[in-house]
């Protein structure tokens, strides 16, 4: 409680519903469990977060965040 205001008060019920109705764009959640199993397990195991693509060139992993010697694309289909 910085501003000392009860739940209870005006601005922050307002705040409250604003933000329930809003999302916020930089935000995301990590997952931080290790409960998934990925076959055949990565060199660098266990992954613990996939904000970016892990691929690997034979048993070496390779550098994503190096843009000209790695890339990606994400596409879907609909399926029947």
């Amino acid at each position: 409680m910085v501003e000392n205001l009860e739940r209870n008060a005006s601005r922050v019920r307002e705040e409250a519903a604003r933000q329930a109705q809003s999302w916020e764009m930089n935000w995301f959640a990590y997952n931080h469990a290790r409960d998934f199993v990925l076959s055949p397990h990565p060199v660098q195991y266990p992954l613990s977060i996939f904000s970016y693509p892990y691929a690997e060139s034979g048993d070496e992993p390779l550098d994503f965040y190096n843009a000209r010697d790695f890339s990606h694309r994400i596409s879907s289909e609909v399926l029947p």
